[in-house]
């Protein structure tokens, strides 16, 4: 029976596996391979019995089970396993795959890196047109010019991390890495890297680098100079006017690389070099080229004075006055210069024209020039021209008094009194003016009138009138007397001037006393105390006038003073003196026998214990006066003297004086209650125990005490107490 017929009668391929029938003869007879499979057979018997990768792909076999049968790439492929990534985990190298017919592409795809396919054998070219980056290919060791030889750009080089040097190594230009378009772009090389790559100056230039971007130092002057850089360039880069000028750069192209003219004149070129390489005439002065080399340079005045040059600055050049008018200069340029009127006159400018420059009246006036021509006199007046000089002017009376000119002024130009009475000015206009008393007095002006325009008794004496003139004029005793040329009061006094009159006029009680006249009368004629007191007169002198000491307090006198007047002190503190500062002027003793009490003195006038005790105040007085008991004590008082005093036990315990002194002065048992004395002390003080009994001490104290207990059941201390006393 065949194998066919065991199957169609029953056998499984199990049974047939059991059997010993081999996988090659099953699928010879026709059974399928899912049920071989599922027999038990392994894969290599699958393999050896002729199944192909494609039928096994169709049974559900991984492709890892395939290769570990011996299943070669290119078959597995084949078979239609054909995803790279599939072969990966099924343990197929690279170079398997590689001659199974894998590409590059489709290895990348399936995880494999530029590493491993480069190991595995492919080329560059293959692994960039697999998609592989620069930076993938170099972390496979392939180097810059073996990219650039596959085609990879110099931007996808820099990408991939290579450095300039390394494409400069494999033949790229500086231009080829630097992208002048975009300098600060990431796919651009920078200068500093073109520069440590080794590129020279003059490759970097060509490549378009701006010299800006050079770091400083990375080249010499002589480099860039010999690379095509400019001057400017060359400027911006750092270098000095000098390091330009030892180029043999032109002054102009220096000047237009941004040199000053203070630069190329320490390089040692000259002013002339300088005026006609193209900087402005302000530029050159700035730079302290002198007005005077510029000149001699052959820079013309008008130039000059369009380029900023003062007109002072040419005349220190001895340009004449003349020149500078043609050249241009206006008036007030050549009066700022210091050229005054006469000069410019002489020059040939017009009087219009100087004073539109701002020649005054009085400048032309001193250049012996007319004013009244140009100015008016009312533009000559408010330049400050006087009366006199308006006058001289030619300026009449009436113009000059209606352009405000004062009387003095007006004086000064020599103009009568009578002329300015007829103008209608007054006396007092006069005075204020400076015309004296006698031109006045000439002009038959009164003693009245004189005095109403301010003129003093002394300008009115001094101008040729007497004493009986001003009388009769109807000058007052003030008058009269005040004021430098004043009558003397003795004068007045003889005159009969009643001495209110003179109180009246001005005269003070300093000036009144000395003359004659006694208190009574100043009294009389309405003179105060403070008046009196401010001359000198004494409190006392005052008081035997009759003034009153009420008066002579509010005249201002002190209580010293009033005292020394003869007034008591019970009269100042009656009048209102505080008794605080009486003491300072009476003594404790005075107080005492005007009748004031030791209280009040002690609280009122703060005076001392001893200051009072001195003044015969007894000590029971200062005590009762509220002085304390070491007060009293500090007096040298002795214990029998304070108990007469009235000071108690307990002030005279407190001032150091023991039980025994209280009791010889006379201190009962009671008083003895509020002092801190032991039993002991009193004892020993000569109480006896019936008095202390007295006193509230028990019995157990006065044991305590020393007292024996004869002497205390003596005292009337009942039993009980001295069993508890402990007897």
């Amino acid at each position: 029976m065949s194998l066919a017929d065991l199957h169609v009668a029953g056998a499984s391929a199990v049974d047939l596996r059991s059997a010993g029938i081999s996988a090659t003869g099953l699928k010879a007879e026709g059974i399928s391979l899912a049920e071989i499979k599922a027999a038990g057979y392994s894969i290599k018997e699958l393999k050896l019995a002729g199944f192909s990768p494609q039928e096994m792909r169709s049974a559900q076999f991984a492709a890892s089970e395939l290769t570990a049968a011996g299943f070669t790439a290119k078959e597995l492929k084949a078979g239609g396993y054909t995803t790279a990534e599939e072969l990966r985990e099924a343990g197929c190298s690279v170079s398997e795959l590689r001659l199974g017919g894998f590409h590059a592409k489709e290895l990348r795809l399936g995880g494999f890196s530029a590493e491993e396919l480069a190991a595995g054998g492919f080329t560059a070219s293959q692994l960039r047109g697999g998609g592989f980056s620069a930076s993938e290919l170099r972390a496979a060791d392939f180097s810059a010019g073996a990219l650039k030889a596959v085609g990879y750009s110099p931007r996808a080089l820099k990408a991939g991390g290579f450095s300039a040097l390394d494409l400069k190594e494999c033949g790229f230009k500086a231009s080829d890495l630097f992208d002048g378009a975009h300098p600060n772009s990431a796919h651009s090389y920078s200068a500093a890297e073109l520069t440590a790559a080794g590129f020279m100056c003059k490759q970097l230039r060509s490549a378009g680098v701006p010299i800006t971007l050079l770091d400083q130092g990375a080249f010499s002057i002589d480099e860039l100079h010999d690379a095509g850089y400019d001057a400017a360039a060359l400027r911006a880069y750092g270098c000095t006017a000098d390091e330009l000028a030892r180029l043999s750069y032109s002054p102009k192209e220096l000047r237009l690389a941004g040199c000053s003219p203070s630069e190329l004149l320490e390089c040692g070129f000259e002013t002339d070099e300088l005026v006609h390489c193209g900087f402005v005439i302000s530029e050159l002065t700035n730079a302290g080229i002198q007005v005077g080399a510029l000149l001699e340079a052959g820079v013309g005045i008008k130039e000059l004075r369009n380029g900023g040059v003062l007109a002072v600055e040419l005349l220190e050049c001895e340009c004449s006055v003349d020149l500078l008018r043609r050249a241009g200069f206006k008036a007030e340029d050549l009066k700022y210069a210091g050229m005054g009127a006469r000069e410019l006159d002489m020059a040939g400018f017009s009087l219009q024209a100087l004073k539109k420059a701002g020649f005054l009246g009085r400048q032309l006036r001193e250049g012996g020039l007319p004013t009244t021509s140009v100015y008016s006199a009312q533009e000559l007046r408010a330049e400050g021209l006087s009366a006199k000089e308006l006058k001289e002017e030619g300026i009449p009376l009436m113009e000059l008094v209606a352009l405000g000119c004062p009387v003095a002024e007006l004086a000064e130009a020599d103009i009568k009194p009578r002329e300015l009475q007829a103008q209608g000015f007054k006396p007092a206009q006069m005075r204020e003016g400076g015309y004296t008393v006698a031109v006045l007095k000439e002009s038959s002006f009164s003693v009245r009138e004189l005095i109403s325009a301010g003129y003093s008794v002394l300008e009115l004496r001094e101008g040729g009138f007497g004493p009986w003139d001003l009388w009769q004029g109807g000058c007052s005793v003030r008058e009269l007397w005040q004021g430098e040329g004043g009558v003397a009061l003795q004068e007045l006094k003889r005159l009969g001037v009643p001495l209110p009159e003179l109180k009246k006029a001005g005269f003070c009680a300093a000036d009144l006393l000395p003359a004659g006249f006694d208190l009574v009368q100043m009294r009389s004629a309405g003179f105060t105390v403070k008046e009196l007191k401010a001359a000198g007169v004494a409190a006392k002198a005052l008081s035997e006038a009759a003034f009153t000491l009420q008066e002579l307090q509010a005249g201002g006198f002190d209580s010293q003073a009033l005292k020394e007047a003869g007034f008591t002190v019970a009269a100042l503190k009656k009048a209102g003196f505080k008794v605080k500062l009486l003491r300072h002027v009476f003594s404790a003793s005075e107080f005492r026998q005007e009748g004031f009490e030791a209280r009040e003195l002690r609280v009122g006038a703060t005076f001392g214990c001893a200051e009072l005790w001195n003044a015969g105040y007894t000590p029971a007085t200062l005590y009762a006066a509220g002085y304390t008991p070491r007060e009293l004590r500090e007096l040298g008082l002795g214990p029998a003297e304070l108990r007469l005093a009235g000071l108690p036990a307990e002030a005279l315990e407190a001032l150091g004086f023991g039980a025994k002194v209280l009791r010889e002065v006379g201190v009962s048992v009671r008083e003895l209650r509020g002092t801190g004395f032991q039993p002991d002390e009193l004892r020993s003080a000569g109480y006896s125990a019936l008095q202390l009994r007295e006193l509230g001490l028990t019995a157990k104290e006065l044991k305590e005490g020393g007292f024996g207990e004869a002497e205390v059941r003596k005292a009337g201390v009942p039993g009980w107490e001295l069993r508890k006393a402990g007897w």
